[in-house]
Parts: structure tokens; sequence; C-alpha cells
């Protein structure tokens, strides 16, 4: 059914309006984000989704004066922007992942905070431990 049969304006005349009056952009919204908030959902999830989708029409917004108005439509267009931003979305991601990699401490050195709390754990055994070793029989000279 087309947008004519449904008695909505087209996509094309929206943005066309919306060059005018930016308020008008937000029936474009009301059209299609949650169909670009259910696509984005199932590749980077609620709360990047949600970013992501915000992305998209604040790019669409700001391009819609070079919108093809001979495109009635403008889903695929908001659906090419999307696939854009999720791409850029996935390689920042693995960027900032590489770098939380090289920056991760090495697991052999301990931390500061590990090493005070050996020497708060050693303290506190060190009188047993001196006990114990008072308590061993003198050394006779002689190995094994």
């Amino acid at each position: 059914m087309t947008a004519q049969e449904t008695g909505v304006m087209p996509d094309a005349n929206v943005i066309r309006e919306s060059l005018a009056d930016p308020d008008r952009f937000a029936e474009l919204y009301d059209r299609y984000a949650a169909q670009l908030y259910r696509y984005a959902y199932q590749r980077v999830g609620p709360q990047n989704a949600e970013d992501v989708v915000a992305e998209t029409f604040l790019a669409a917004f700001e391009a819609r004066r070079s919108y093809d108005p001979g495109r009635p439509e403008a889903r695929p267009w908001l659906f090419g922007i999307l696939t854009k931003k999720l791409a850029r979305h996935h390689r920042s991601e693995k960027a900032r992942l590489r770098a939380l990699a090289r920056a991760a401490p090495d697991a052999a050195t301990p931390s500061p905070a590990d090493r005070v709390a050996a020497r708060v754990a050693a303290a506190g055994v060190a009188p047993q431990l001196a006990a114990a070793l008072a308590g061993l029989p003198a050394a006779t000279g002689r190995c094994c």
C-alpha cells in the first residue's frame, strides 16, 4: 500500500517540508524509529541501539537537503545511514577493546594494593611463624 493510498504524506514530501519547518522531520522518526531500533538491537544490544538510532536520525536530519526527492520512501535511505553507523560502532568498539587489552596490567605484576594486602597478611602471621621456628630442633650440621 502506498503512502497516497493510506493518506500519509510521502517521506520525500516530509523531508522537503522539513527544510522550512524542521519539526516536520519528527514524522520520519515516528514512522521508522522502531524498525531501525529493532535492526540495531539485534546487532549491538539495547543501550547501543538507542545511541546508534539517535545518531542515524541526527545524520539524516543534517543530510536532508541532499535527499533525492525522486525516492518517495525514506526507509532505505535511513537504513543505509544506520548500517554505516553500525559499521562505525563496530570498528570503534574493536579499537576500544584492543586498546584496553594493551593497557591491561600484567597479571603477573602485583598491584600496589596486592602488595599492601600481602604485607598486612604476613605481619599478622609473623608471631606464629616465629614461635613455630623457635620450636624446631637445632641443626646438627649434617644434611639429610
